[in-house]
Order: structure tokens, then sequence, then C-alpha cells
């Protein structure tokens, strides 16, 4: 098969959260590209479980065991990867702390905005702080952030979500970090983009499937796409995103939502 500007051989692409869903997706995407792929996951099962769905198109796999969020883990799997891979060029920081708890904000206690806001930000900042070095190096590289489509617009259809206060929060946040990565880190050679995925149907709603009738009927009756997301949606921008197809584009924010939020 001829090349494209799609094309990702030889790359070394790090995703975290990569142990179900949209996390496993990517790394399909990736691997289907030509890419090495090191999934990361704090589930050290779930990262195994998505290299063994991956290793059959040849390129070079590396789960790793890792919580994405403490600093001695992500430094950690940054050697691991670049001892065994030689570098990196691809991180889709796409782990998250999910909370969707709902609490206004008079109602959102301290401690959960430390375990939320704080931790997931935190982390982010490891990961740019601990891999741009490497990429600098090369005068070349890629971060991807997966944030939420709540971040840009709160008024969500899933129950109460709209009231998740840290949740919420941290993943606007992490938009404009990436931001500030993309402007400070361009001139060597870096791009860091956002992907702000709307409502994706899981496994997990699958399985359990009770109280998101009607949610699911009301997202179909507002979306121009006539159906809700799936995880295999988010690998064309993905591949996109990571490939030399978008170059020139960095310090963008990209809705993938079937068209909710048009």
């Amino acid at each position: 098969m001829a090349k494209t500007i799609f094309d990702l051989s030889g790359k070394v692409v790090l995703v975290t959260g990569a142990g179900s869903g949209m996390g496993r997706a990517i790394c399909e995407a990736m691997a289907e590209s030509g890419a090495n792929v090191v999934p990361v996951d704090i589930n050290e099962k779930a990262a195994k479980e998505t290299a063994v769905l991956i290793n059959h198109h040849g390129t070079r796999v590396i789960p790793l065991q890792a919580d994405a969020f403490d600093e001695i883990d992500i430094q950690h799997t940054i050697e691991k990867t670049v001892s065994e891979l030689g570098t990196i060029d691809v991180v889709f920081a796409h782990a998250a702390i999910v909370d969707t708890t709902p609490a206004k904000i008079h109602e959102t206690t301290v401690e959960d905005w430390d375990r939320i806001v704080s931790r997931y930000l935190r982390g982010l900042l490891v990961w740019m702080k601990s891999v741009f070095p490497v990429m600098m190096k090369k005068g070349k590289g890629c971060f991807i952030t997966t944030s939420a489509g709540t971040a840009l617009w709160p008024l969500s259809p899933v129950g109460d979500l709209h009231l998740a206060t840290s949740y919420i929060t941290g993943k606007t946040a992490a938009i404009m970090l990436t931001k500030l990565a993309a402007r400070q880190y361009g001139e060597y050679g870096i791009r860091a983009n956002v992907i702000c995925p709307g409502y994706h149907r899981s496994l997990h709603h699958e399985e359990n499937p009770a109280g998101l009738e009607d949610m699911e009927r009301f997202i179909l009756s507002v979306t121009p796409l006539k159906r809700v997301g799936v995880a295999n949606d988010i690998k064309g921008l993905a591949i996109y995103l990571a490939s030399d197809a978008s170059s020139f584009v960095t310090g963008q924010v990209f809705v993938e939502d079937g068209g909710f939020m048009a």
C-alpha cells in the first residue's frame, strides 16, 4: 500500500486511558496506520488486552500499567518507552478522572475539587513537562488532549452532568493548557490540539442501559447525524491529528459529536 500523509509508520505513539472505549479505539487507529503503540492504563489487564487486539498489525506494541496522574508513574512510563522504542512522537492524553456526580458550586467540596481538578490538571502538566524535552530534541512532536463537549457547552443532555462542577472545570482548563502548549512550543516543532467528544455509547452503557433510553432519544432528536457516537468514531480524527495530514494545525479544538453542538 502506498504511503500517504496519514501514514504513521515508524512513529511511536503513547496513549493513556488505553484499556477500553475511545482510548482503545485510538490505539487501534494508530496501529492500523503503522505506528508503534504504547497503551497505558491503570488497569494492567486492560492495557494488555488492548495490546493483544492490535498486535496483528505488525507494529511494536508495549502495554504499560501506570497511573496517568502520578508523577513517578508518568516519568517511569516515558523512560520505559524511550528505552524500548527510542523516542516518543505522539502522546494522546486520553485518561481522565471521571466523576459526574451533580454538585453545584456551593455544594462542591474542596476534597472533591482537589481529587478531580487539581490531580487531573497536575497530571496533564507533568506529561507535558516530561515529554516535551524528548520532542524538543527531535524538533518535532504531537500532543493531543481529550477534553469533553461539556467543556465548551455545559448545558448537557446527560442528566445533571452540567452540575458536575469539578469535572467540567478540569476539562475546560485542559483546553487552555493545551492551547498554551501550542503557543509556547510551536517553535520547537511541537503541535498541541484538543479533541472534545460528545456523548459516546460505551460498553458500560450497553451493559447497563437503564435510565439511558430517554437521554439517547433526546440526543438523536437534536443530532444532525441521527445517531449516538461509538468509540470507533474517534479513529479518523485521531489519525488526522497524529499524522502529517495536520502538519500546520496546532492550538485547535475539534468537536466530535455528530453535530450535537452545531
